[in-house]
């Protein structure tokens, strides 16, 4: 999900010190190397909380932590080389063999639908099994019109699979009815649909629409932001926390976001033996169990 763009030349105003950006720089803000401005208290909150956001690529508010850009660079370093699963099997990766524009965004929100508190090798092949046994493929009438014994059957080793057969089933037939064979496309039109929530919806319109309208926190990015001090412990649900992150994560930085933490608490991170001694990020982390 990552955005690649040229390294950023000019100076962010709302810091007054030289900036340096690595190569492998990817539509952020730049970073600020020279941490005694504010005697180790981090990016004044006075001069940032009076500035107005300008565009997508300033801080919006005053970050938690002041390392936070580089504890960022480090791990989109450590992913530029480190595959995950979400790379390959993801909801997005699961659409790009899909040529029609609408079956590709139906296939994005079936796959995103089918995906909660399910592994992604598992999610992609429901949607394998639904591409290959409907006729026709996976499209909203296909899946519409197809019997629910046959779509649980396609579905069956993705958690909650009865209920998930359901509602993927009725998320069909409202896009074959009510948009022309389309997702929807906008936010609150696709939390109207049964079992979708605001994770779903803000990722649906990154993969679908291209369009950044807010951070999708799943249980990576809800761990990783707490263990990195990116977020208050009081945030404790994926709302919470994505409207803690949106507080102050520049918006050129929301879709990226989510893939990048996604596949670094799959491979690195991880909620179960998580491999401290070996992480990019360690000396900088609150939680970190390094010996």
């Amino acid at each position: 999900m990552s955005d690649s763009s040229n390294a950023l030349g000019t100076s962010r105003s709302t810091i007054s010190t030289v900036v340096s950006v690595s190569p492998t720089d990817t539509n952020r803000p730049l970073s600020t190397e020279n941490r005694s401005l504010n005697n180790g208290s981090g990016i004044s909150k006075q001069r940032i909380a009076k500035k107005p956001v300008a565009d997508d690529d300033e801080l919006r508010g005053p970050p938690p932590r002041d390392d936070w850009d580089i504890v960022l660079d480090r791990i989109r370093e450590y992913r530029a080389t480190h595959e995950a699963p979400v790379d390959t099997v993801g909801c997005e990766a699961l659409t790009k063999e899909e040529k029609d524009p609408k079956r590709r965004r139906f296939r994005s929100l079936i796959s995103l639908m089918l995906s909660a508190q399910t592994k992604d090798e598992i999610t992609a092949e429901a949607v394998r099994n639904l591409s290959q046994r409907l006729p026709g493929g996976l499209s909203p009438k296909s899946l519409s019109d197809a019997p629910i014994d046959s779509v649980r059957e396609c579905v069956r080793r993705v958690g909650f699979w009865q209920r998930k057969a359901n509602y993927i089933k009725e998320a069909a037939r409202t896009c074959l009815e009510q948009y022309d064979s389309d997702i929807p496309r906008t936010v609150p039109q696709l939390l109207s649909l049964p079992g979708v929530g605001p994770k779903m919806a803000y990722l649906a319109m990154h993969a679908a629409w291209q369009d950044n309208q807010g951070i999708g926190v799943d249980t990576h990015v809800l761990r990783i932001s707490h263990k990195l001090g990116w977020v208050e412990e009081s945030a404790k649900t994926p709302e919470a926390t994505r409207h803690a992150l949106e507080s102050w994560l520049p918006k050129s930085l929301w879709r990226e976001i989510n893939t990048m933490l996604v596949g670094f608490g799959q491979t690195m991170c991880r909620a179960v033996g998580p491999k401290c001694d070996e992480c990019p990020v360690s000396q900088y982390c609150p939680s970190s169990q390094a010996k």
